[in-house]
């Protein structure tokens, strides 16, 4: 079984890109955060609407890539406890 949590300013994760969490704010809480990095070698490409591709790579937490920000929300898969609990961290200096 799999499963996947996510990071969103709404109730429903569906509902994220109503209240989006933006690329910058990632970016300054990856910049801030000496745990986080932007992995250089994995990332999801993301197919848009209009045909166009986004590549979108993981957030690594301390050297493991397993947060992913996509879009509008950050989200995790299969996420440990600790991990689980880097997650809460986040979504608290969000």
């Amino acid at each position: 079984m799999s499963y996947s949590l996510h990071i969103a300013r709404t109730t429903d994760w569906m509902d994220a890109a109503k209240l989006p969490i933006v690329r910058r704010e990632v970016a300054n809480l990856v910049e801030m955060d000496p745990e986080l990095s932007w992995s250089t070698t994995e990332y999801v490409d993301l197919r848009q609407k209009n045909g166009t591709i986004v590549r979108l790579p993981y957030i690594k937490w301390r050297g493991t890539s397993c947060f992913l920000w996509r879009l509008d929300q950050i989200l995790c898969r299969n996420a440990d406890e600790a991990q689980t609990a880097k997650m809460v961290r986040i979504a608290e200096a969000l």
